[in-house]
């Protein structure tokens, strides 16, 4: 398969998947919509529809570009009759027989190749940047920071410090108080009376350390 036969056989391809239009009115009506990418006309295209084409390439804002084809060759390779105009819905398929024009015939279409190309690039990046704008996004960053946030103890922080228990602080309390009953001395309490000796009382102890008892007056 040769190079021409490489960029009809796009051009096919591109019509039986709905991006390429043929005839004067659908493309006038793309051109209108904004929807065509890039505009061709065949070789042997009247004067009428060249003026045509540039009308419409300018109301679109897309390339213009005259085949290396006649109307029949166009017609043929698209499984219809005569075609002197047709033009092209989507960026990629554009860019795809741009470059197949480029390596047929360099001179005239490899700068209409390299434009088609960086459009590609533009609305790539375009969608990346829409992707990355999007709410679903940013609401997807912030319940992942929720949930790793839910999975942390509440109240568990680095610098929290071991707290005492309860029972501690009275078991040491218990520890460290005297008891009521015990009386230290130097306290200042005075000392419990004693009682007095026998001796106080004028009467020796007998033997065995008792008192001894008085005797009964028998002269009364």
């Amino acid at each position: 398969m040769g190079t021409h036969d490489a960029y009809t056989r796009l051009l096919g391809l591109a019509l039986r998947g709905g991006n390429l239009v043929t005839g004067s009115d659908a493309v006038q009506a793309a051109a209108h919509a904004g929807q065509i990418r890039l505009l061709m006309i065949s070789a042997d295209a009247s004067p009428h529809v060249c003026r045509d084409a540039q009308t419409w390439a300018e109301r679109g804002n897309c390339l213009l570009i005259a085949l290396p084809c006649d109307k029949a060759e166009l017609g043929g390779a698209l499984g219809r009759g005569n075609v002197a105009v047709a033009a092209l819905t989507d960026t990629g398929l554009a860019a795809a027989v741009g470059e197949r024009l480029a390596q047929l015939d360099p001179v005239r279409y490899t700068d209409t190749a390299e434009r088609l190309k960086r459009k590609v690039e533009r609305a790539g990046e375009r969608k990346a940047a829409k992707a990355r704008a999007r709410p679903g996004n940013a609401s997807k960053r912030t319940s992942n920071a929720a949930s790793a946030a839910q999975k942390r103890k509440p109240g568990a922080t680095s610098n929290d410090k071991p707290t005492r228990k309860p029972g501690a602080a009275r078991k040491s309390a218990a520890v460290t108080t005297r008891k009521p009953n015990a009386a230290r001395p130097g306290d200042g309490k005075p000392d419990a009376p004693t009682r007095k000796s026998n001796a106080a009382h004028g009467r020796p102890p007998n033997r065995a350390g008792k008192p001894r008892s008085r005797r009964k007056d028998t002269n009364t």
